[in-house]
């Protein structure tokens, strides 16, 4: 369950990884204007998979399937709440992005950061368990 988890999580990063590319990316350029109005249905996506992610990480905690090495115990506890706090902060762009307040970079790189803090807390709990 742990690594059907992870590999949500990582897929999400990865589509994260292309929507800050296209958010920040120079909007001349042919492939950005290709992929840019696409980039609701990869938001989408990478929110559905981030949150699928999260639920099966939450159920994983709770379902006592989880047996960390030693070393790593706690550290799935750290990943779901830095994932957690991640997804407020996807929620919060999400907003800004509606309401047309501005650019929210400052939000996407404190939404990436604590995503892959999480994702990388989560990836030591996968390999060392």
């Amino acid at each position: 369950m742990l690594d059907v988890a992870f590999a949500l999580l990582a897929f999400a990063a990865s589509l994260g990884a292309l929507l800050a590319l296209l958010h920040e990316a120079d909007p001349s350029r042919a492939v950005v204007k290709a992929l840019r109005p696409r980039g609701r249905g990869f938001g989408l996506i990478h929110g559905s998979l981030g949150g699928a992610g999260l639920l099966v990480l939450l159920a994983a905690l709770y379902s006592g399937a989880i047996h960390p090495a030693a070393g790593v115990v706690g550290f799935d506890v750290i990943a779901a709440w830095l994932i957690g706090i991640a997804l407020i902060f996807g929620l919060a762009i999400l907003k800004t992005l509606r309401d047309g307040r501005g650019s929210p970079s400052a939000l996407i790189a404190i939404h990436a950061a604590l995503a892959i803090s999480g994702i990388v807390v989560l990836m030591a709990v996968v390999v060392l368990s």
